[in-house]
């Protein structure tokens, strides 16, 4: 990968990279190529590019995401999980060239609200834990840096529009399907995320609109609580107006978005 692309600093483009146009699409579109080049093949050709100079880019890409943005990370993202999936035994050599250390680096540091990439990860993960040598990698990092981007308004946004959220909810159900081993770790995390968001970042957040409803910190209140009916519930036809308005405030994103991604998947992960 040369890092030459880039000398002049640039306005954050398609995905919050700092490529120029021409240079993003050219990258997109050869590693678009990889992936579908990879779907279609057999192991040999997952072994020809484990060998070749292209998992040292993927790994520079995944490493400094912040340069090529949400979009290409996914298209690396996904070459990572089609590799392992097509040729298992192709691990070790990834592992060696820290491909997927670098995954899981960009996981819990920073993740590009790009939905395409966010509704990835769960596959991701599941082709990581697949190897003995991934899944004790994986435990290393384990779900919180997967939970922050519920604590992101940027990314919240991003899981309540299009499918974004219920892709990203199945492919978390059929992860711990698959590893079975990981539910406790991942139901400790869900559970520690819902406590931040709903008693911190809920709370913290402040009223704004005249149809949100009053928020109340129920932890502490013991007793019969009487609960007030939402505005918000009682429209049966809301204006496309309205549900762009109720898109943008602080409070409902961040409730929308937990709610939208995880209420049948945990549901069926608790019996």
């Amino acid at each position: 990968m040369d890092y030459n692309l880039s000398i002049e600093p640039q306005e954050e483009g398609p995905h919050h990279s700092l490529l120029t146009f021409p240079e993003h699409q050219i990258l997109y579109s050869f590693l678009n190529f990889l992936n579908r080049l990879l779907k279609t093949g057999h192991g040999e050709r997952a072994r020809n590019v484990v060998d070749s100079e292209v998992i040292a880019s993927l790994r520079q890409i995944l490493d400094d995401i912040g340069l090529f943005g949400g979009y290409i990370g996914w298209q690396a993202s996904k070459l990572l999980a089609i590799i392992i999936h097509n040729e298992p035994t192709s691990y070790a050599a990834l592992h060696e060239n820290g491909l997927p250390q670098a995954f899981l680096r960009m996981i819990t540091t920073h993740i590009p609200a790009t939905s395409e990439l966010i509704s990835s990860i769960p596959n991701v993960f599941d082709a990581i834990c697949i190897n003995t040598q991934g899944k004790d990698l994986f435990s290393r990092h384990n779900f919180e840096g997967f939970f922050s981007i519920f604590r992101s308004l940027e990314h919240c946004k991003v899981l309540t529009k299009g499918h974004c959220a219920s892709d990203c909810g199945a492919g978390m159900d059929e992860l711990l399907r698959h590893h079975r081993d990981l539910k406790d770790t991942f139901l400790k995390s869900y559970v520690q995320m819902l406590l931040e968001v709903c008693r911190g970042e809920i709370m913290n957040q402040p009223a704004v609109g005249p149809r949100l409803p009053e928020i109340a910190d129920m932890s502490t209140v013991s007793g019969n609580v009487k609960w007030l009916p939402c505005k918000l519930n009682q429209d049966n036809d809301p204006t496309e107006a309205r549900l762009e308005e109720e898109r943008n405030l602080p409070v409902l994103l961040l409730a929308r978005s937990v709610f939208t991604v995880f209420p049948f998947h945990i549901c069926g992960l608790l019996l």
